[in-house]
């Protein structure tokens, strides 16, 4: 047993090791790509939870599966994103960007308040927007990218169980973030520009989630996010530098910062289904598959001085994940999952993620979980700035990450 233990850790860590994370479609909104996950088991599984996820990071994927918890949790998680890619042009010229980062995903916890209801709180990523990129060593574009930022959600969370066969529940999310996005054009040697656009975000949203149960070895789950707004503050500012040779560092010039633009971003209704069945034969294991889908077609960007709003012509998304956990004994558990992700701008652009991931336990009370993520996107170049890139011929791009939860009852 500890031999598989040791080959399925050392799986989990080679698919972070060699893979190229993803890059930021987010981008075109300026809030970044929206997290799927957030804690070791569930994207252990590709990415499921509608119907199967457990602890206080529940409220992530469906606030009804904290219901029916007989002692309190803490969950803390925590992540390596390496960021690599190689974008090829028509003329063979070719780079290969790469940069990491580290997050804090899950910081939750979860209490029964008798058997009825459970109560939840949890800080958690909902778009993340990490991406430098540095192309000044190329001929015809000289240009460096630095986009730092993303959006969190203090999620407030409360699930009744209405009997043995069915668990409701709702989650309530306060939205913050600030985003930076900077692009340095190098005009010659001696002189360059920089633009940033400062973003400033703050919203709410509500989530929806039924449990049902019809069978011992049965769970459906079903999560609605009713169509919420945000509303995004920028600011803009141009900087022009030239080089002192003799300092050996660049001088600014001129610095313009503009007014201000307040937008109002109304994100799409979001509906997922999830099964989750339970197999008890020479070992127990679980199989998940969940189905989301987001109409992006709704999407809009209101300017309220105006009264007037812009379609950007989205198109709406099916996400299907498919996950299996494996238990070796009572507590040591194994789990592979797999999911196929469209993109909302172009249905040549989509994501597939293959997953992995082991459970052991540390005490009675402690548990440990470790995921990691291997996966393609395709097509993405061209849609990253909001722009068609006509010269780019390939973009080479994987999806990586791994990911530590602990949890710890009490």
């Amino acid at each position: 047993m500890k031999k598989i233990i040791i080959n399925t850790m050392m799986i989990v860590v080679a698919f972070t090791a060699t893979a190229f994370p993803q890059t930021y479609v987010g981008n075109i909104l300026g809030v970044g790509d929206e997290v799927l996950s957030v804690s070791a088991r569930e994207s252990a599984m590709g990415n499921t939870g509608v119907a199967s996820s457990v602890g206080p990071a529940s409220m992530f994927y469906n606030p009804a599966n904290i219901a029916g918890m007989q002692r309190g949790m803490l969950n803390i998680s925590a992540g390596l994103y390496p960021i690599k890619e190689r974008v090829e042009y028509a003329d063979e010229q070719y780079f290969i960007n790469s940069n990491n980062y580290l997050e804090l995903s899950d910081f939750s916890i979860s209490y029964p308040l008798g058997t009825a209801v459970t109560i939840g709180l949890g800080r958690f990523p909902k778009y993340r927007m990490q991406y430098q990129r540095d192309k000044s060593d190329l001929i015809d574009e000289q240009k460096t990218y630095d986009f730092t930022g993303g959006v969190s959600a203090i999620d407030i969370a409360a699930a009744f169980s209405l009997g043995y066969l069915i668990d409701l529940g709702f989650g309530y999310n306060i939205l913050s973030g600030k985003n930076s996005r900077e692009i340095v054009y190098v005009i010659d040697e001696e002189t360059r520009t920089t633009t940033t656009d400062t973003l400033d975000i703050s919203g709410g949203s509500f989530d929806i989630g039924l449990r049902l149960k019809p069978g011992d070895f049965i769970k459906v789950g079903f999560l609605i996010t009713p169509s919420f707004e945000t509303d995004t503050v920028t600011e803009p500012q141009t900087k022009k530098e030239v080089w002192d040779s003799a300092g050996k560092e660049w001088n600014k010039i001129s610095n313009i910062t503009s007014d201000e633009t307040d937008r109002i971003y109304k994100y799409p209704q979001k509906v997922g289904v999830g099964l989750s069945y339970e197999f008890w034969e020479m070992h127990r294991a679980i199989f998940n598959i969940d189905i989301v889908r987001t109409n992006w077609e709704d999407f809009r960007v209101i300017d309220p001085d105006s009264d007037t709003e812009v379609d950007p012509g989205y198109r709406n998304t099916t996400r299907v994940s498919i996950g299996v956990e494996h238990y070796l004994d009572q507590v040591m558990a194994l789990r592979y999952g797999f999911a196929h992700e469209p993109f909302y701008g172009d249905t040549s652009c989509y994501a597939m993620d293959i997953t992995a991931g082991v459970r052991f336990p540390i005490t009675i009370n402690i548990d440990i979980d470790i995921a990691g993520q291997y996966g393609l996107r395709t097509d993405f170049e061209k849609y990253l700035y909001g722009r068609k890139d006509e010269e780019v011929k390939e973009v080479n791009e994987r999806l990586g990450m791994l990911l530590a939860t602990m949890s710890w009852t009490f």
